[in-house]
């Protein structure tokens, strides 16, 4: 599915745009380590659109906690729940680090620390089941 330019990820009720967030996840500038930091504080700039999408598929938004009850597929396996046959994903794009590439044996820098875009798919706990041993 081809998005927008200026648009989050489709739905299956519509678009959400950039503009039904608050501005200060619309415009902040920070550089890599600064997204790191906040991410391990329990923050994503992917938390108010996480939330946003399971609203509009009709979960309460109170009910939403990303990183707590809003996983991927594998992390909902590794915590002994399976995802109910028939469910859908929410998409979500974040960015995955990239270790700088060091030479072993002068110690240069090949190629310095980045990030590359991903999409991650996402299940609320509601749309999964626990698993029986």
């Amino acid at each position: 599915m081809r998005e927008h330019p200026g648009t989050w990820p489709t739905t299956v009720l519509g678009v959400i745009d950039m503009a039904s967030l608050p501005e200060s996840l619309r415009t902040a500038k920070e550089t890599p380590a600064e997204t790191l930091a906040r991410i391990q504080n329990g923050f994503s700039k992917n938390d108010a659109l996480v939330v946003a999408l399971f609203a509009a598929r009709g979960i309460d938004p109170a009910d939403v906690l990303p990183r707590e009850n809003v996983l991927t597929y594998r992390a909902w396996q590794a915590k002994g729940r399976q995802v109910c046959k028939g469910e859908k994903s929410v998409r979500i794009s974040t960015f995955i680090p990239i270790d700088a590439k060091i030479d072993p044996v002068t110690g240069n820098v090949l190629e310095p620390a980045s990030s590359r875009p991903w999409t991650a798919a996402v299940f609320h706990i509601s749309q999964t089941k626990a698993v029986q041993s």
